[in-house]
């Protein structure tokens, strides 16, 4: 019980850091969203043997600062949950630019979520399904979790037009594919 207690404890104080380091400065130096979390994807892989892929299409634009902070807070979520929980082989990150917003998906090929935490809304003793929920409503974000039949589990965030500053830029890209381990995964 005691060791129990001491890895939770351990859990708390690096999440807690985690949100201080957010809360101190904005989200990041960088508002490339893609890249922000294509580096976070790449960080984990290299530590397990799970291929991770990211991709990134359409026209990007800026997001205002607490829609970046946010979005990059719920992507990060559900990328360590896909590493450390759901026991997949592959990984992959899509962040598709619209003109009606952005798209954010992660996808793997795992296990799922056990269906009654998926009703409940987390595990005991874990926040981050309700902590994604929390942050996609702080910006007005549609959150779904869903579990794919044989396929593992994709977490979507899409948010509105409105989260975003000025007008697209005018130098479209096609697909843009970050440097990631891996070949893309087949769903």
């Amino acid at each position: 019980m005691l060791e129990d207690a001491l890895r939770k404890a351990e859990a708390t104080i690096m999440e807690t850091s985690h949100r201080i380091h957010d809360l101190r400065g904005g989200c990041r130096e960088s508002s490339d969203l893609p890249a922000l979390l294509n580096a976070v994807g790449v960080d984990l892989a290299s530590a397990q043997a799970i291929r991770f892929t990211c991709a990134a299409e359409g026209v990007a634009r800026k997001l205002l600062p607490l829609a970046l902070d946010e979005a990059f807070l719920i992507g990060r979520e559900a990328l360590l949950n896909a590493f450390k929980h759901s026991h997949a082989t592959a990984i992959e990150l899509a962040i598709c630019h619209r003109t009606d917003g952005l798209r954010l998906s992660v996808r793997d090929n795992g296990r799922g979520i056990p269906s009654e935490v998926l009703e409940r809304g987390n595990s005991p003793g874990h926040w981050g399904l309700r902590g994604m929920n929390e942050s996609a409503d702080r910006i007005r974000a549609r959150l779904q979790v869903r579990n794919l039949p044989a396929q593992g589990t994709e977490i979507e965030l899409c948010i509105d037009e409105d989260a975003f500053q000025g007008t697209p830029d005018r130098h479209p890209s096609p697909r843009k594919r970050h440097k990631a381990q891996g070949p893309a995964i087949q769903f």
